[in-house]
């Protein structure tokens, strides 16, 4: 049955559909609490949220909506479309990959999260999940079963401080998005309060404290929840160079080759040596 209020957008094609359905004895709208079906939905929403804003950290928020345009009475179907169609069907088969292969050391913690919503309705009802892409044709992606067990690498969590520069602020929840010195860019979770300090300071290289998250096979930083801002201020490279002279050159003042010294450390050798 068609959602009361759905309405399709003009810009995306009338097949790009992502769908989900529990398949099984007594799987049935009539038959499954409306509660149920408001978690699964809301899963679903974090699951490609998740996903999307880490690989896509510049996508406009307002346009990551994961609307459902279908209920039906095939035991439960779900069908959902999205205003940034590519993307998000693209963060669907990637997060049924990980269901197909067992593998989900790649996916966003919320995201894991979510598929463990969907697994654990799937074992309680004893049903099937399949994960359904339809932009031209209908493609199965992955099925899950009771049995199947969402299982990860525990991530690597320790105290660290971060430094980038602040490119959003808000949000539903607060929540900061920085762009790491080497390119990164990264969705910090952090207090209102910090959250309306980092708003003034929108565009600026900050330095921020907090927990940290690794990835513990590539060793990526995975998420970070910012409890202070550490003071920092940009200083010219000249400047920071005389100022690392200040502290340290007493240490080299007897070194007169640098280079040769410097290679001694590394353990190499120079061209030519």
């Amino acid at each position: 049955m068609p959602v009361k209020g759905a309405k399709a957008v003009d810009n995306m094609s009338a097949t790009d559909f992502i769908e989900i359905r529990f398949s099984g004895e007594g799987v049935k709208p009539e038959t499954t609490k409306a509660s149920d079906i408001a978690d699964i939905i809301k899963a679903i929403e974090s699951m490609l949220e998740s996903y999307i804003f880490r690989d896509h950290p510049d996508t406009d928020k307002d346009a990551v909506i994961v609307g459902l345009v279908s209920i039906e009475n095939l035991s439960v179907g779900l069908t959902f479309r999205s205003q940034i169609p590519a993307i998000t069907i693209r963060a669907f088969e990637k997060v049924g990959e990980a269901v197909a292969t067992g593998q989900y050391s790649e996916l966003p913690p919320a995201s894991l999260e979510a598929l463990n919503t969907i697994a654990l309705f799937t074992r309680r009802r004893q049903c099937t999940t399949d994960f359904i892409v339809r932009n031209g044709q209908r493609k199965t992606v992955a099925t899950m079963t009771p049995q199947t067990k969402i299982e990860r690498l525990p991530s690597l969590t320790g105290e660290t401080t971060i430094y980038g520069q602040v490119i959003r602020v808000g949000g539903r929840d607060p929540k900061v998005w920085v762009e790491l010195i080497n390119g990164d860019q990264i969705t910090c979770e952090a207090s209102v309060d910090i959250v309306r300090k980092l708003g003034g300071k929108l565009y600026d290289i900050v330095g921020l404290s907090g927990s940290a998250r690794w990835n513990p096979k590539s060793l990526a930083l995975e998420g970070f929840t910012a409890k202070d801002i550490t003071p920092y201020e940009e200083t010219p490279l000249e400047d920071a160079f005389g100022q690392l002279a200040k502290v340290a050159g007493q240490y080299y003042a007897d070194v007169n080759d640098v280079e040769r010294y410097i290679a001694s450390i590394r353990g190499s050798r120079r061209e030519g040596e």
